[in-house]
Protein backbone atom coordinates (compact mmCIF):
# COMPACT_ATOMS: atom_id res chain seq x y z
CA UNK A 1 0.00 0.00 0.00
CA UNK A 2 2.80 2.46 0.82
CA UNK A 3 4.36 2.02 -2.64
CA UNK A 4 1.04 3.11 -4.15
CA UNK A 5 1.00 6.20 -1.92
CA UNK A 6 4.55 7.07 -2.96
CA UNK A 7 3.65 6.63 -6.62
CA UNK A 8 0.58 8.83 -6.31
CA UNK A 9 2.60 11.52 -4.54
CA UNK A 10 5.35 11.31 -7.16
CA UNK A 11 2.81 11.69 -9.96
CA UNK A 12 1.14 14.59 -8.16
CA UNK A 13 4.47 16.39 -7.65
CA UNK A 14 5.40 15.92 -11.32
CA UNK A 15 2.00 17.26 -12.35
CA UNK A 16 2.42 20.31 -10.10
CA UNK A 17 5.88 21.05 -11.51
CA UNK A 18 4.56 20.75 -15.07
CA UNK A 19 1.63 22.99 -14.26
CA UNK A 20 3.91 25.61 -12.67
CA UNK A 21 6.27 25.53 -15.65
CA UNK A 22 3.37 26.05 -18.02
CA UNK A 23 1.87 28.92 -16.00
CA UNK A 24 5.19 30.74 -15.72
CA UNK A 25 6.08 30.20 -19.39
CA UNK A 26 2.73 31.56 -20.51
CA UNK A 27 3.05 34.63 -18.29
CA UNK A 28 6.64 35.27 -19.41
CA UNK A 29 5.55 35.13 -23.06
CA UNK A 30 2.83 37.70 -22.37
CA UNK A 31 5.00 40.08 -20.34
CA UNK A 32 7.44 40.17 -17.47
CA UNK A 33 5.39 41.52 -14.61
CA UNK A 34 7.15 40.45 -11.46
CA UNK A 35 4.10 40.76 -9.23
CA UNK A 36 2.06 38.43 -11.50
CA UNK A 37 4.84 35.86 -11.62
CA UNK A 38 5.22 36.04 -7.84
CA UNK A 39 1.48 35.45 -7.42
CA UNK A 40 1.82 32.27 -9.50
CA UNK A 41 4.63 31.07 -7.22
CA UNK A 42 2.61 31.91 -4.09
CA UNK A 43 -0.36 29.97 -5.49
CA UNK A 44 1.76 26.86 -5.99
CA UNK A 45 3.26 27.19 -2.51
CA UNK A 46 -0.29 27.34 -1.12
CA UNK A 47 -1.12 24.19 -3.08
CA UNK A 48 1.73 22.33 -1.37
CA UNK A 49 4.78 22.83 -3.55
CA UNK A 50 8.01 22.94 -1.57
CA UNK A 51 10.81 25.44 -2.02
CA UNK A 52 13.11 22.76 -3.47
CA UNK A 53 10.47 21.61 -5.97
CA UNK A 54 9.86 25.20 -7.03
CA UNK A 55 13.57 25.84 -7.50
CA UNK A 56 13.94 22.63 -9.51
CA UNK A 57 11.12 23.68 -11.80
CA UNK A 58 12.58 27.16 -12.25
CA UNK A 59 16.00 25.66 -12.96
CA UNK A 60 14.52 23.60 -15.79
CA UNK A 61 12.92 26.74 -17.26
CA UNK A 62 16.27 28.54 -17.58
CA UNK A 63 16.85 26.77 -20.90
CA UNK A 64 13.52 27.65 -22.52
CA UNK A 65 12.63 31.02 -20.96
CA UNK A 66 14.44 34.31 -20.46
CA UNK A 67 17.22 33.31 -18.09
CA UNK A 68 17.41 36.69 -16.34
CA UNK A 69 13.70 36.55 -15.51
CA UNK A 70 13.99 33.01 -14.18
CA UNK A 71 17.04 33.92 -12.09
CA UNK A 72 15.11 36.83 -10.58
CA UNK A 73 12.28 34.46 -9.65
CA UNK A 74 14.78 32.00 -8.17
CA UNK A 75 16.18 34.82 -6.03
CA UNK A 76 12.67 35.51 -4.73
CA UNK A 77 12.11 31.83 -3.91
CA UNK A 78 15.51 31.68 -2.15
CA UNK A 79 14.74 34.83 -0.18
CA UNK A 80 17.31 37.11 -1.83
CA UNK A 81 14.78 39.90 -2.28
CA UNK A 82 12.88 42.67 -0.60
CA UNK A 83 11.04 41.31 2.43
CA UNK A 84 7.72 42.28 0.78
CA UNK A 85 8.39 39.74 -1.98
CA UNK A 86 9.32 36.77 0.24
CA UNK A 87 7.50 33.53 -0.50
CA UNK A 88 9.24 31.12 1.88
CA UNK A 89 10.30 32.44 5.27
Amino acid sequence: MSSVAVSVETVWRAFMEGELASALSNQLEASFELWRLRLILVDFKTRGMTKDEMLSCLESLRVTCDEDSILELMDIVEGYCNSNLLIFK
